[in-house]
């Protein structure tokens, strides 16, 4: 098995103003990740980047 390769993770973020334009927004990219590829590491990754960004936990709705 080769372990040279490099993993990124990428953060992209969508939301709507007050007359419902869509907006999207590239929080984070070519983020390297490191370690397992499990649910857990990929959560703490994007809960680090969401705490760092200072988005309130209310205002998110669903991450994919």
């Amino acid at each position: 098995t080769n372990n040279s390769y490099t993993s990124f993770l990428g953060l992209t973020g969508h939301c709507m103003n007050a007359n419902f334009d869509h907006t999207c927004v590239i929080l984070e990219l070519a983020m390297p990740f490191r370690g397992a590829h499990t649910a857990e590491n990929i959560a703490d990754v994007i809960w680090d980047s969401i705490d760092e960004f200072a988005i309130p936990k209310y205002r998110i709705h669903l991450i994919v």
